[in-house]
C-alpha cells in the first residue's frame, strides 16, 4: 500500500515538472493540446458544441465575450449588476455566520496565510442560490463565448483574505505571476464585500499587455516583480478589479499576469464560481468528462446543459 502511494507520489510530481516545462509557456501548445484532447472525445465534443451553440443563440452577449478576449476581465456593477448577485451575498454571509468565518480566520493565523480558500460543497442544493448562480443561462453563456466550448464547473468556493500581512515569496499570489490551468479559464467572483483598493483586490495585466511579457518569462514557475512589469507594458495596462458587495467581477488568470491578497486595511470576502475547458492540461490525459464532485446534484429533472456543467455529460 506505502509502495502505491510512493508511486502515485512520484507520478504526480513528474507529471507537475512536465506540465511546467510544456505548457506555462508558450500559451498557444495549450491550446494545441487541447484541441487534440477534443478530437478523442467526438460524441461528448459535439454534445457540447449544439448545448453552446443553442445558449448562445438564446443568451450570448457578444459585447461581453469580446471584451474578455481583449482585455481578460469582466464587470458586473450598476445596470449591469447580475439579479441573482445579492442571493449569493446573502447565502454567503449565512455561512461565514454559522462558522465558517471563525475557521478561516483561524487557519489563515495559524499557517500565516494571506488568502484562506473554502469548497462550498457542503451548501450546495438544487436551489441553493450558489447553484442557481453557477447554471445561469447569461453566466454559462459568457463563459462558452469566451472559452470556446461549453464549460465544466470546477468548483464553487469561499474566498477570505485578511490582508494583515506581506510575503516577498516568489511563489506568493501577492506578486504578479499567471494561472496556466488551459488554453483560457474563467473565475467569475461575486463580492461579499465592498472591494477597494485598501482590500488587496485581485488586480490584472490586460490581456493583451499580457501577452508581452509571455515570451520575456518562458520558464519561469515564480512571479514578476511590479517594477518589470510596469516598465513592460506601462501602468494603464494594470487594473484592480474593485466593487461594492454584490458586484460580479471575472477574470482570465491563465491568460492575465495577476495578483491579490496585498496587505491592506479591511479584509476581503468573495464568492468564486470556476469555469474551465473539459480539455485543459491540468485534468487526466485527454480530458475530463466527469467530474464527481458535483455529479451527485444531477438527478433525472436536470437539463442535458447542466449534466454537461456539473460533468456528468
Amino acid at each position: 500500500m506505502k509502495r502505491a502511494a510512493g508511486l502515485g507520489g512520484k507520478l504526480a510530481r513528474a507529471r507537475n515538472r512536465v506540465y511546467h516545462r510544456f505548457f506555462k509557456f508558450p500559451h498557444h501548445r495549450r491550446r494545441h493540446y487541447e484541441s487534440v484532447c477534443r478530437s478523442f472525445h467526438p460524441v461528448t465534443h459535439h454534445a457540447r458544441a449544439g448545448l453552446a451553440k443553442s445558449l448562445l443563440e438564446e443568451h450570448g452577449d457578444a459585447g461581453t465575450a469580446g471584451r474578455l478576449v481583449d482585455d481578460g476581465f469582466l464587470e458586473w456593477s450598476g445596470t449591469r449588476h447580475h439579479p441573482l448577485a445579492d442571493a449569493v451575498v446573502e447565502a454567503a454571509r449565512s455561512v461565514l455566520d454559522a462558522g465558517a468565518l471563525q475557521s478561516m480566520q483561524a487557519r489563515s493565523r495559524e499557517l500565516q496565510q494571506n488568502l484562506v480558500v473554502q469548497r462550498l460543497d457542503g451548501e450546495l442544493e438544487k436551489r441553493s442560490p450558489f447553484l442557481r448562480f453557477a447554471l445561469d443561462p447569461r453566466v454559462l453563456a459568457t463563459a462558452a463565448a469566451y472559452l470556446g466550448v461549453l464549460p465544466m464547473l470546477d468548483g464553487i468556493y469561499l474566498w477570505y483574505s485578511p490582508n494583515e500581512r506581506s510575503s516577498t515569496d516568489r511563489n506568493s499570489s501577492q506578486l504578479f505571476h499567471i494561472d496556466p490551468t488551459g488554453y483560457r479559464e474563467l473565475k467569475l467572483f461575486v463580492h461579499v464585500t465592498d472591494v477597494t483598493h485598501d482590500t488587496g483586490p485581485l488586480t490584472l495585466v490586460r490581456a493583451a499587455a499580457s501577452r508581452k511579457l509571455y515570451p520575456l518569462f518562458a520558464h519561469h514557475t515564480g512571479s514578476i516583480a511590479d517594477a518589470e512589469v510596469q516598465r513592460i507594458v506601462g501602468r494603464d495596462a494594470i487594473v484592480a478589479l474593485t466593487g461594492p458587495a454584490g458586484t460580479v467581477t471575472g477574470a482570465d488568470t491563465s491568460t492575465c499576469f495577476h495578483y491579490g491578497s496585498r496587505q491592506g486595511t479591511r479584509r476581503r470576502v468573495l464568492v468564486h464560481f470556476h469555469y474551465m475547458s473539459p480539455y485543459v492540461p491540468r485534468f487526466p490525459l485527454l480530458g475530463r468528462l466527469r467530474n464527481d464532485r458535483y455529479a451527485y446534484l444531477v438527478d433525472e429533472e436536470s437539463s442535458a446543459l447542466e449534466r454537461h456543467v456539473l460533468g456528468c455529460g
